[in-house]
């Protein structure tokens, strides 16, 4: 076992599963995970799914290629399983041919642990403002909510937010997981109204592997951020009306003209702007034309 080699990292009671995706750079070689008490698990070659436990903790493994590896460990529910503490993965030379070879492997480990929007405390969102009406936190791969308090390592979670005119906004940047619990300030003031997608990204590191004797082994270990885009329906300024996003001319047959009313709600005034674009999301089948137009998305403004 070359301890050069070898990818530490750690884990702490506060993450109950990690996914690991190791690679090398060569074939023949066996995958090898090292248990905090030095237990080695060779993952050798097989055409299908395995699975095994090694100190109490249950470990699915998959080949994805002759020099790949993807396997899901999952915390141990009994007391007496080592979980917490300094893991390795090292990719072992089973043969030992030449001592003298060396090859170059890295390895990417997720958790279990997502952003989530936990809720508005408004029945609409408006753009033009800013807004502590959201809710964000931390959920689990069930979908129950996890306190952030309670996370052993470090957390942050960072917002943005692309708008209905395709625009990026960063709303939130590197929040703590202590200032998670209060709704997050969103300054919305320069994103357009309509749909928008709500980006949210979480980033978990856990706590440091100590020895008996509380002193520092080894630093927490970096897991891979989780990214997790959530559909947002951002009501214009408060007094302006609200317009549509698309109009429904129906299903019909033959040329002709074919009507439709687009409903335009609350106060101010809206207008026609013949320089905006028009997307057209369906033509008819086996047409050789487009249908045209007489008229174009109008835009809400204050009276």
């Amino acid at each position: 076992m070359c301890d050069e080699a070898q990818h530490r990292f750690v884990l702490d009671n506060s993450i109950s599963q990690v996914t690991v995706l190791g690679f090398a750079d060569a074939e023949g070689l066996v995958p090898t995970l090292v248990t905090p008490d030095g237990t080695e698990l060779p993952m050798a070659y097989t055409p299908t799914a395995s699975n095994t436990i090694v100190d109490g903790v249950a470990v699915d493994y998959r080949w994805l290629s002759d020099r790949s590896v993807s396997f899901t460990m999952q915390q141990p529910e009994s007391a007496s399983g080592q979980w917490q503490g300094m893991w390795a993965l090292v990719f072992v030379d089973p043969d030992g041919s030449d001592p003298g070879a060396r090859s170059k492997s890295n390895i990417h480990i997720s958790g279990n642990l997502f952003p989530a929007l936990l809720g508005q405390d408004v029945t609409a969102i408006h753009a033009g403002e800013v807004t502590s009406a959201v809710q964000l936190g931390i959920v689990d791969s069930d979908r129950e909510e996890i306190d952030p308090s309670d996370l052993l390592g470090t957390a942050s979670l960072s917002v943005s937010l692309t708008d209905a005119a395709g625009v990026d906004h960063t709303l939130a940047s590197q929040v703590s997981k202590d200032a998670m619990a209060a709704p997050i300030e969103l300054d919305l003031t320069d994103v357009a109204p309509g749909a928008a997608t709500l980006r949210l990204v979480l980033e978990v590191t856990t706590a440091d592997a100590t020895n008996a004797s509380g002193a520092v082994i080894a630093p927490g270990t970096e897991l891979t951020p989780q990214y997790v885009d959530v559909p947002l329906a951002l009501a214009p300024p408060i007094g302006f009306p609200t317009v549509p996003s698309s109009l429904d001319l129906g299903a019909v047959e033959g040329s002709g003209t074919f009507p439709s009313d687009m409903q335009i709600g609350g106060p101010g005034c809206v207008w026609v702007d013949p320089a905006s674009p028009v997307r057209i999301d369906a033509v008819p089948d086996a047409s050789a034309t487009r249908p045209s137009l007489s008229g174009v998305p109008p835009h809400p403004r204050v009276a």
